[in-house]
């Protein structure tokens, strides 16, 4: 698989995927961190752009969905937060929604293990009640990707009716609990070669953490553990737990800079699309809302360069800036870590829409400018998945809180050399969701009884 900026190598499974994807089953691709996912899904997007259908790209969060020029399942779905079983009712609207719709050839859904079972529900109720049809997802062709040891749905538990009715009518938060789940007859593939890191020992280890064999991951705990490192290296980022963690080291490492600092504010419209209750929101914001930068200090890139002159998670330091007449910085000059310097100029992402034919275009109205940087000193495990690093400083500071959190964090680097911890880690970092773990057992029993059929 290959363009003019990416080859991905054509492993048994990817193979598989593309074949089962061009005949129109609805796949489920799973992988672990550094299998090529993400490489994957920008093909079937130039695959089915090529084969001119109309594929929605949809993400569960705002970011995730502009690293693939997509939409929130919540956007493009019209589903309100607060009651995702409501019925759009507005006959216009409806009107229009199904005159789109119909249009459409497939749906691809990115970050599949972040999403909600009864999200997940609701989106099919959403799609047979507007094109009024008795399939499940109104007979479209559906592509899931993800890897359910990452990052899991949120339940807030808050005591609403949302929250009632789901303790209600869920097992597990997961998509495989949804009460539409079984009826889409996924085909499922497992993506096994790992390209990010070419050491066995380490990729061995870093599967023994989703195991289930406690001899297994006691010996993956012991090989981590010989990584502690009491002070952070200063070419390594931090990965935090907390939010509120990264920050302050990254405001601590940039006020030691003598140089001058400079304040660069992002240009938006739609405050909506970009904040939450006038706060700027990470899980919104493709860059940081102001940038405080200097020279010194050290930043990471976060898109890809359209000429591959640096990638999402390319980490370097502001050696100058060039400025306008008026004062105003127009390039950021970077010297990367590899040697190499680049240039980093303003950004503008913009939010999409569907056209009236069914494609996803942009929205003019809806765009977001900023320098594609921010501080790179440290950044949260949340914020650095599906980023690759050399080097990386693991501080989980009381624990990990989240399932899959300890695992993506270890697998950001491609050599072990470039891991090291600031505390041990413990068993209880290793935060499993039984549910998760019986749903792989299951789907390898089913995959190897069917193969012992096929002989």
């Amino acid at each position: 698989m290959r363009n003019n900026q990416e080859i991905l190598e054509e492993t048994p499974e990817i193979k598989k995927a593309l074949a089962a994807i061009m005949f129109g089953r609805n796949v489920f691709i799973h992988g672990r961190p550094g299998t090529g996912k993400s490489t994957f899904i920008r093909q079937i997007i130039r695959y089915f752009e090529s084969e001119r259908r109309n594929i929605i790209k949809l993400a569960p969060t705002g970011v995730a969905a502009l690293n693939i020029g997509g939409q929130t399942l919540h956007s493009f779905f019209q589903i309100n937060p607060g009651n995702i079983h409501e019925r759009t009712e507005q006959d216009y609207i409806r009107k229009t929604l199904k005159r789109k719709w119909k249009k459409i050839d497939a749906l691809i859904i990115d970050e599949i293990s972040m999403v909600r079972a009864d999200l997940f529900d609701a989106i099919n109720e959403k799609l047979k009640d507007i094109l009024e049809s008795p399939l499940t997802f109104a007979g479209l062709q559906v592509i899931v990707i993800g890897d359910l040891n990452q990052l899991s749905p949120i339940v807030h538990n808050q005591g609403t009716l949302q929250d009632d009715l789901f303790e209600e009518n869920y097992k597990t938060p997961y998509i495989f609990g949804s009460l539409c789940f079984e009826k889409l007859n996924f085909q499922h593939i497992i993506f096994k070669k790992v390209f990010r890191q070419q050491n066995e020992t380490f990729v061995k280890h870093l599967d023994s953490l989703i195991s289930q064999d406690e001899d297994s991951l006691n010996n993956a705990l012991d090989f981590f553990n010989k990584r502690i490192c009491q002070t952070r290296p200063q070419d390594a980022i931090c990965l935090c737990a907390k939010r509120k963690s990264a920050s302050i080291i990254n405001k601590e490492e940039l006020a030691k800079i003598d140089s001058p600092l400079e304040i660069v504010q992002a240009n938006f419209q739609e405050q909506k699309d970009w904040l939450t209750h006038n706060t700027a929101d990470e899980d919104k914001t493709p860059a940081p809302v102001q940038l405080e930068l200097k020279i010194g200090a050290k930043i990471m890139t976060l898109i890809n360069h359209k000429e591959r002159e640096y990638v999402n998670g390319t980490i370097g330091t502001i050696i100058d800036f060039e400025k306008n007449s008026s004062g105003e910085i127009q390039t950021i000059k970077v010297q990367t870590q590899d040697n190499n310097i680049i240039y980093v100029e303003r950004y503008t992402w913009f939010k999409m829409k569907l056209s009236p034919n069914g494609k996803q275009i942009e929205d003019k109205n809806r765009f977001f400018t900023q320098f594609p940087v921010q501080l790179a000193w440290a950044t949260t495990i949340h914020k650095a998945q599906g980023m690759t690093f050399n080097k990386t400083y693991i501080d989980l500071g009381f624990g990990a809180f989240s399932s899959g959190q300890t695992y993506v964090a270890l697998s950001r680097v491609r050599e072990i050399e470039g891991l090291m911890l600031k505390h041990a880690i413990y068993p209880k970092d290793i935060l499993h969701d039984k549910e998760v773990q019986d749903f792989y057992t299951d789907l390898t029993n089913h995959t190897q009884e069917k193969q012992t059929l096929n002989k």
